[in-house]
C-alpha cells in the first residue's frame, strides 16, 4: 500500500513529542535524575536477568555433568576422575561470578531505589506557560 502511513515515522514523532514537551517542562536537574533513574533500572534488569541466567545454565550443566559421570563404566577411574576435576572447576566459577554479580545486582538495585525515592518521576506532565498562568482570573480578595 503506497499511500499507507508509515508506522515507525509516527512512534518517532510521538516520541520526538513527548521528549520535547518534557524538556519544555522539566529543569535539567529533573532530566538529569530522570536520567539515573532510567539507566539504573536497566542496568537493574539487566545485571539480575544474568544472575538468573548464570544460575539456570549453572544448573543445567551440572545436570549433564551428573549424568555424563553416571553413565561412565566405573572401570575407567581416569575418566571419572577428569570429569570430577571438570565439575569442580566449573563449579568454582560459577561461584565466583555468584559471589561478584548477587553484591553488584543488590547495590544498583538499592540506587534504583534511592533515586526513584528522591525523584518525583520521569516524566511530567507539561506545566502551563507563564503567559497562560496570569491569564487566569484572580481570585477575589477578602
Amino acid at each position: 500500500m503506497p499511500n499507507s502511513p508509515d508506522p515507525s515515522k509516527h512512534q518517532n514523532s510521538f516520541l520526538k513529542e513527548l521528549v520535547l514537551i518534557n524538556a519544555q517542562a522539566n529543569p535539567p536537574e529533573e532530566w538529569r535524575a530522570s536520567l539515573k533513574l532510567l539507566v539504573s533500572a536497566l542496568l537493574a534488569l539487566i545485571l539480575w536477568g544474568f544472575l538468573g541466567y548464570v544460575a539456570v545454565f549453572h544448573l543445567l550443566t551440572s545436570r549433564q555433568f551428573a549424568q555424563k559421570v553416571a553413565d561412565l563404566p566405573t572401570a575407567d577411574p581416569a575418566r571419572v576422575a577428569q570429569m570430577e576435576k571438570a565439575m569442580i572447576g566449573f563449579n568454582s566459577t560459577v561461584q565466583t561470578l555468584y559471589a561478584l554479580l548477587t553484591p553488584l545486582a543488590t547495590a544498583v538495585t538499592g540506587y534504583f531505589f534511592a533515586v526513584s525515592g528522591s525523584s518525583r518521576g520521569a516524566f511530567e506532565l507539561a506545566k502551563p506557560a507563564l503567559s497562560e498562568r496570569s491569564s487566569e482570573p484572580k481570585p477575589p480578595e477578602a
